[in-house]
């Protein structure tokens, strides 16, 4: 059984974005985190070809008789899926900054002496004045 262009691709997008997500897994550097989440955030990037998939699916739906019951779950999901993408649009710019703070040296930080101090002694009250 041959599979079509449109089966093929989808196989293929699908397995390019289990390849980011293993690719987001094996990093620990917070600005390469942020380039693998920018292609799936960015304008153009997946998740903007996703919501535009389900709008066009749910317009689809909307044109036939027998489906037009689906429209408002499809648009619906590519809404959600779309403010999803907007939602995440400053993650790269604070993983970034995350990275660039990591790697700059910390100031340093004064020391500061520890004074180990006795206890004043609690005052006492002045006596009363003598009466005479």
């Amino acid at each position: 059984m041959t599979k079509s262009p449109s089966t093929w691709l989808a196989a293929n997008a699908a397995a390019a974005v289990r390849r980011l997500t293993d690719d987001l897994a094996a990093t620990a550097d917070p600005a390469a985190a942020a380039r693998l989440i920018e292609l799936v955030t960015a304008d153009g990037g997946v998740l903007e070809a996703v919501s535009d998939f389900l709008g066009a699916a749910s317009r689809w739906t909307d044109a036939r008789t027998d489906t037009a019951h689906l429209r408002n779950r499809l648009g619906r999901a590519g809404d959600e899926v779309y403010e999803a993408g907007a939602d995440l649009e400053t993650v790269p710019a604070e993983l970034r900054a995350l990275a660039a703070r990591a790697a700059s040296p910390s100031p340093a930080r004064p020391r500061t002496a520890v004074v180990s101090a006795a206890p004043a002694a609690p005052r006492q009250a002045a006596p009363p004045p003598l009466r005479r």
